[in-house]
């Protein structure tokens, strides 16, 4: 199992917050989303080394550059941008940036379920200036 630190993130930027830090766990052996033209596809990878947020697999399929990832983890789901892929004999490896992670995921679940018929729409004001 592999970890990298996540924070809370604060409108579109990211505020490192030491006290909202969390760590988040990528199993050994992991599934992913490859996010391209047609949809996208289901592969396989397998932690060879984590250093900060950048991710060494050994994965299932050769992957351009700038590729878009979905990594599905235990009640959390990361997005990443493959940085490159190559092969050593037969097998293939990558190298993926972990730009964003979504935690919480069976929280929202439930928030989703109980409350998201009754949650009131939002109305927006615009204020002109004179």
């Amino acid at each position: 199992m592999a970890a990298f630190p996540t924070s809370i993130q604060t409108g579109f930027l990211a505020k490192p917050e030491p006290s909202l830090e969390q760590t988040l766990e990528i199993e050994e052996d992991f599934t992913f989303r490859v996010l391209d033209e047609e949809g996208g596809h289901a592969a396989t990878g397998k932690v060879a080394k984590l250093v900060g947020r950048r991710l060494i697999a050994q994965v299932s399929e050769y992957m351009k550059p700038d590729t878009c990832v979905r990594i599905n983890c235990d009640d959390a789901l990361v997005l990443g941008e493959t940085l490159g892929c190559w092969r050593e004999g037969s097998v293939t490896f990558a190298a993926v940036e972990l730009l964003q992670a979504l935690t919480g995921l069976e929280k929202l679940a439930r928030f989703q379920e109980r409350d998201w018929d009754s949650a009131q729409p939002i109305v927006t004001q615009i204020r002109r200036r004179a």
